[in-house]
C-alpha cells in the first residue's frame, strides 16, 4: 500500500507542478500582449490626440475608444489560447472549471491592459511606458504567488496589489475538487482567491486602470 501511495505521489506531484506552471505561463501570456496593447496605446498617439482634443474630443471619448480597440483582441486572444491548449493537451484533459478558465485570463488580460493604459496616460514618452509597464510585469511574476509562497497574512498584503495573482490562483482554486490541487498548496503555501474573488478583484484593477488613464489624460489635456 505504502509502494503504491509512493507511487502515485510520483506521479501526481510532478504532474500538479505542470499544471500550476502552464496555469501561470497562459497568465502571463495574457498579461505580456496586454502590455504589448496598452503601454503605448495613449503616449504613442499623445501629439494626435492633442491635435483632436483642440478639436473637441473629450479626454472620456479618446479612453473609451482605445479600450474599445484593445479589449476585443485580448478576448479574443484569451479564447484561442485556452482552445489551443485543449487542443494541445486533449479536451478536458487539463483540470479546473471550464468558466473560470476561460474567463479569467481574459479578465486578467483585460485588467492588466486597462492599468497599463493608466501607466501609458501618464508618461511622458512611449518607452517610458513601456518600460514602467514592463517593470510591473515583472512584479506580477514575482509576487503572484505561483513562484514564490507568501504566508496568508502577508499573501493578503501583498496580492491584492498583483494583478497575476487572481488570474493564476482563481483557476489553481476551481481545481479543488481534483487531485492537483493538495500537491500545490503544499508546494506554494499560497492563499488561493475563489473564481469569484478573482473575477471581482480583476474588475476593481481594472477599474483602477481605467481612472489613473482618465486622469492621465484630464491632466495633461
Amino acid at each position: 500500500a505504502s509502494a503504491a501511495a509512493s507511487a502515485a505521489a510520483d506521479v501526481v506531484w510532478p504532474a500538479a507542478y505542470t499544471v500550476s506552471m502552464i496555469v501561470l505561463i497562459q497568465i502571463l501570456l495574457v498579461m505580456f500582449m496586454a502590455l504589448r496593447l496598452g503601454a503605448r496605446e495613449i503616449a504613442g498617439w499623445r501629439a494626435v490626440y492633442e491635435r483632436e482634443r483642440i478639436g473637441g474630443v473629450s479626454p472620456a471619448a479618446w479612453l473609451i475608444g482605445s479600450l474599445l480597440f484593445i479589449l476585443p483582441i485580448i478576448l479574443v486572444q484569451s479564447i484561442w489560447m485556452e482552445m489551443f491548449l485543449d487542443i494541445v493537451s486533449g479536451a478536458g484533459v487539463l483540470p479546473g472549471t471550464g468558466m473560470a478558465k476561460l474567463l479569467l485570463p481574459a479578465l486578467t488580460g483585460a485588467a492588466f491592459a486597462s492599468l497599463c493604459l493608466g501607466v501609458s496616460a501618464n508618461s511622458a514618452s512611449k518607452e517610458r511606458a513601456h518600460s514602467v509597464s514592463l517593470t510591473l510585469l515583472c512584479a506580477n511574476i514575482l509576487f503572484c504567488g505561483a513562484l514564490l509562497g507568501f504566508p496568508k497574512l502577508l499573501g493578503h498584503i501583498v496580492h491584492p496589489f498583483i494583478t497575476a495573482h487572481y488570474g493564476w490562483s482563481g483557476i489553481i482554486d476551481s481545481m479543488e475538487k481534483t487531485a492537483y490541487f493538495a500537491p500545490i498548496d503544499k508546494l506554494v503555501k499560497t492563499w488561493f482567491a475563489t473564481p469569484d474573488i478573482a473575477m471581482t478583484m480583476l474588475g476593481v484593477h481594472f477599474l483602477v486602470g481605467v481612472v489613473l488613464a482618465y486622469v492621465g489624460l484630464r491632466r495633461r489635456a
